[in-house]
């Protein structure tokens, strides 16, 4: 078993006959010596392959098989206290930071910045929980809410969302998909209808919440018939938007 103590990478093994946890040191004195970071660690992840990732200093650093490797800015590592692990269904690993998110893909030799919206922590909560749900989509928490990284783009999620106002502490995806939230200070929370439901309202760019109907367009999309007239799903943005049909005079609308 290993685990961090004070900065330290230590290897606990049980003793059946006394019956009692050691520890010892995993580094040795020259491997300290040759990676300085080693003596800084902040967090420890284990990937599939058995290879064992730490924080080391501002850089990541990775042991297998006794080899120890480093990545720091200039193989695409910026400088960061970096914390969480997570390796996806493509066998990917990503990294959270206090301030950046990285990837390194199958196979490759340099990692790549994913910096979502507001990735930089400005709150005293230092948590930076990373998750991934059953469609293999990426969530972190971020400094306004929630980020998601969803077929080569960032979805931000926020309190407007319905999420709590509070820093999120902790993210898991139970065996059902349903995603769960530790909050600071404020208890579990519940993603109601995660993977199923989404919802449009004023909050996300209607004049009104009142929808009479929706239609699908070839051209505009989702096209909505509201109180307020017709609006659709502009899928770039995430939000809804006015129509502008030619011809159309404002005012309530359906069909």
């Amino acid at each position: 078993m290993l685990v961090l103590n004070k900065d330290q990478l230590l290897e606990l093994h049980f003793s059946p006959q006394e019956r009692v946890w050691h520890s010892a040191p995993y580094f040795t004195p020259e491997e300290l010596n040759a990676h300085p970071g080693l003596q800084h660690l902040s967090s420890l992840g284990v990937d599939r392959l058995g290879r064992v990732w730490l924080g080391c200093g501002t850089e990541i650093c990775a042991v297998q098989h006794g080899r120890v490797d480093s990545w720091g800015t200039g193989a695409g590592v910026p400088e960061d206290t970096w914390r969480s692990w997570l390796v996806d269904r493509e066998g990917q690993l990503w990294a959270r930071g206090l301030k950046h998110v990285v990837v390194l893909k199958a196979g490759a030799t340099r990692f790549e910045t994913r910096d979502p919206p507001h990735s930089k922590l400005t709150s005293d909560i230092l948590n930076v929980p990373l998750t991934a749900d059953r469609e293999n989509r990426i969530i972190v928490r971020n400094d306004v809410g929630l980020a998601r990284w969803n077929e080569g783009r960032w979805e931000e999620f926020t309190a407007k969302n319905g999420l709590p106002s509070v820093s999120t502490a902790a993210l898991l995806v139970s065996r059902d998909g349903t995603l769960w939230l530790g909050t600071s200070g404020h208890g579990l929370s519940r993603w109601l209808g995660y993977g199923n439901f989404e919802a449009w309202t004023v909050a996300q760019g209607l004049d009104a919440d009142a929808v009479w109907s929706v239609l699908r367009s070839a051209s505009r999309g989702i096209v909505l018939g509201t109180r307020a007239g017709c609006y659709r799903i502009d899928e770039t943005l995430h939000r809804g938007v006015p129509c502008s049909y030619a011809g159309m005079p404002p005012g309530e609308s359906s069909s």
